[in-house]
């Protein structure tokens, strides 16, 4: 009866059957049903040089019969800004997830990009085991909103779109007494409600890494 309800209330969870082994989260969202962006990424090709002597990265072409673009850029006094579409976004403009920061190196060559009508998202790796990851929302008639998820072991892919509500997770480290390194994580689900992060209702999971040291292999917990 528990299982049947934690179906009928979160949908967008697909349970793993018991035992199953991920190799890499991008493995554990792809589980997951209503995911946003499901299409292959496109990565931003680096430009050396534009016409204000900075470096910037860009992609543009044809996505479902509709053309597509996406740039990063770092300005010489190293103010980070992002083009998608037609609708540029500076940091400032930017809202973060509590605890998130933004650099000039939080998105840069190694940037891919997904799409999905009105929404789109960037992606780069600054850093072991985390992620950049900058939701953009690009409604007709409304004002375009963009927003700095929570990077560690994040995806454009774990995003989901229930019922007109985006999802996502946050992602930290599980310890056991006493012990420095950590055994496992757990996914706490967040959604963003009048511009605010908010925790869904949805039970936390927890998983457990299977092998000594490597926090990218690991179960879900029963």
């Amino acid at each position: 009866m528990k299982l049947l309800l934690s179906l009928l209330f979160f949908p967008s969870l697909v349970l793993a059957s018991n035992g199953a082994i991920y190799d890499g989260y991008e493995e554990y969202y792809a589980t997951f049903s209503e995911r946003l962006f499901v299409d292959e990424k496109v990565e931003l090709d680096l430009h050396v040089i534009d016409q204000d002597n900075n470096n910037y990265y860009s992609w543009r072409g044809t996505l479902k019969g509709r053309e597509r673009f996406a740039e990063v850029k770092v300005s010489d006094n190293y103010n980070l800004s992002f083009i998608i579409d037609s609708h540029k976004f500076r940091a400032k403009q930017v809202k973060k997830f509590p605890g998130e920061t933004i650099s000039y190196n939080s998105l840069g060559f190694r940037t891919e990009a997904y799409f999905a009508s009105d929404w789109a998202c960037l992606k780069d790796t600054p850093l072991v085991r985390y992620r950049s990851i900058f939701l953009v929302h690009l409604p007709k008639g409304r004002k375009p909103q963009a927003w700095k998820l929570p990077g560690r072991f994040a995806s454009c892919t774990g995003i989901r779109l229930q019922n007109g509500q985006i999802k996502f997770d946050k992602v930290e480290y599980r310890h056991q007494k006493d012990k420095d390194y950590p055994i496992g994580v757990s996914f706490h689900e967040y959604t963003i409600q009048g511009g605010r992060f908010i925790r869904t209702k949805s039970p936390s999971r927890s998983a457990t890494f299977v092998e000594p040291h490597n926090v990218y292999k690991f179960t879900l917990d029963k």
